[in-house]
């Protein structure tokens, strides 16, 4: 949904850096009917990431959804000062879609489930590395993202990540 796996807590990406724009990603427009849309920031206090796959500073991801896409552009800021600022826009057909400023080949598959969720397959090389189900609170300020992630060793690791809209 919000790929996570990209802020180092997939194995294989935690210790290189994408190459992009150091600087705050411009937020896009977003559809004020979409309750998905908008920007969130990662609360890492409220989030369950297991202390081997946190590496995570900040994360902050503007979405726009609408009936038949998703785009996503976030910045991500790692503990080591390392950054990935990354975009990807998709329909929601199951298909992959390129993902933007990532240090590998990777794509995202995007499903809407309902109104207030999403589903996202993440592969890098055409391997499934991260699933990912958001679900909006009934009172639209918090998103909850369950992300089952296969690290570099192929264990699966499971993050939960609760997000807040701004």
């Amino acid at each position: 949904v919000l790929t996570l796996f990209m802020g180092g807590l997939h194995g294989s990406v935690g210790t290189q850096e994408a190459v992009g724009d150091p600087r705050l990603l411009s937020q896009p427009s977003t559809d004020a009917d979409d309750s998905l849309s908008g920007t969130w920031a990662l609360n890492l206090s409220k989030s369950i990431i297991p202390s081997q796959q946190s590496t995570l500073k900040s994360l902050i991801a503007h979405v726009v959804v609408d009936a038949s896409e998703v785009e996503v552009t976030q910045e991500t800021i790692l503990e080591s000062a390392g950054r990935f600022n990354l975009h990807v826009k998709a329909k929601f057909d199951g298909k992959d879609y390129p993902i933007t400023g990532a240090p590998g080949a990777y794509s995202a598959a995007y499903q809407r489930v309902d109104k207030d969720t999403i589903k996202a397959v993440i592969k890098m090389d055409g391997k499934v590395v991260v699933q990912e189900t958001g679900v909006i609170s009934p009172d639209g300020k918090s998103l909850a993202v369950i992300c089952y992630i296969t690290d570099a060793t192929g264990k699966q690791v499971t993050v939960i990540a609760v997000f807040e809209k701004k």
